[in-house]
């Protein structure tokens, strides 16, 4: 029967190591159930050996079966000398396909799956700390101030790459068609091939957002086993969550402030007083001070701060409000106390 060309590529992954196990399960399934002609397996293998193979990562059941019909020919010639040095190596997986069939007709015995015990990684920062954290996929993670992040020490390829954060994070994510990286972020599940994006997402603040710089990414709320999407995302994109009413908004940012806190550039549009200080507390390693009801009048800042001190930034927030935002530092400049003119 002529090979389709799904089984090809699958046939040709698996001689790269790179097949889930339910791709290992279908492409065996097809071997046999099917006569396949010996030309066209030598054709196939021909052409994956052209290139260099990669590590395989094959069941238990396949090493130890590959491992059996490797030993019986360990002994024989090589068949084609002048061809590439890999086709020993090629007859030997002719020889386990014919294997692994016969042994699939003769054996009623499922294969028993073993789960893959992860073992967990974790940091969490301090306030003002921020820490670069790169996996074993080689994604990279810049954790802010006051956050935690856990992760696998290793993942499982052709599963899902999860990791589970609370405060703020950029992320970016190494491209794996085969396995999503899935960012836990309370109630929201931010889903994404490979891409780079900021998630804040502290749990004590009603608002979490996601912001795409690169690629797209697909985020959705988990409400015990009911996974709703929200919306899928593009660059220059964010999504809004309101915890408390469990409903969200859209909004648009400039890709390169979304990850500008990692280079000490603190980007604030239209932002509250209270949340401006919240995020400038994080990152400086400060407590702020103040009368809500003297300051509700200052709900929209627009200001960007970069590479300055703590008495900068609290400088220019004064000459923002024309002066009448006065300020006094305490306790070696770790809390900052604030008031209005009048109004203490």
């Amino acid at each position: 029967m002529e090979y389709n060309k799904h089984i090809t590529e699958l046939f040709k992954r698996y001689m790269e190591g790179s097949l889930t196990r339910a791709e290992e399960k279908e492409l065996m399934d097809y071997l046999r159930d099917n006569d396949i002609p010996e030309d066209e397996f030598t054709e196939i293998l021909q052409e994956a050996w052209d290139r260099e193979p990669g590590d395989r990562n094959d069941s238990e059941e396949v090493d130890r079966e590959f491992s059996q019909i490797t030993k019986k020919i360990s002994a024989k010639k090589p068949l084609y000398k002048k061809l590439n040095p890999y086709l020993p190596y090629a007859a030997a997986v002719l020889l386990f396909f014919a294997g692994t069939m016969m042994w699939q007709k003769h054996s009623r015995r499922p294969v028993e799956s073993r789960p893959v015990e992860l073992t967990m990684s974790s940091k969490t920062t301090q306030i003002g700390e921020k820490v670069k954290i790169t996996l074993s996929d080689g994604t990279k993670i810049y954790l802010a101030g006051n956050s935690t992040l856990e992760w696998p020490d290793t993942f499982v390829k052709g599963e899902n790459r999860e990791v589970y954060l609370e405060g703020e994070a950029f992320f970016e994510v190494k491209t794996d068609s085969l396995s999503p990286f899935i960012v836990h972020s309370g109630e929201l599940r931010t889903k994404v091939l490979g891409t780079s994006f900021n998630i804040y997402a502290y749990p004590e603040d009603n608002e979490v957002s996601v912001a795409v710089r690169t690629g797209k990414v697909e985020v959705s709320r988990a409400l015990g086993d009911n996974l709703t999407t929200l919306s899928l995302l593009t660059p220059g994109m964010k999504i809004l969550f309101d915890r408390a009413q469990g409903q969200y908004t859209m909004a648009t940012e400039q890709t390169d402030d979304m990850n500008a806190w990692v280079s000490n550039r603190f980007v604030f549009k239209d932002t509250g007083l209270p949340e401006m200080l919240e995020k400038l507390g994080r990152y400086y390693k400060v407590s702020f001070t103040y009368d809500k009801s003297c300051l509700s009048t200052y709900s929209s800042f627009n200001a960007t701060f970069e590479n300055v001190n703590i008495k900068d930034v609290v400088e220019q927030i004064h000459l923002m409000s024309a002066g009448r935002i006065q300020y006094k530092f305490e306790n070696n400049h770790k809390d900052v106390k604030l008031w209005k003119e009048g109004c203490r």
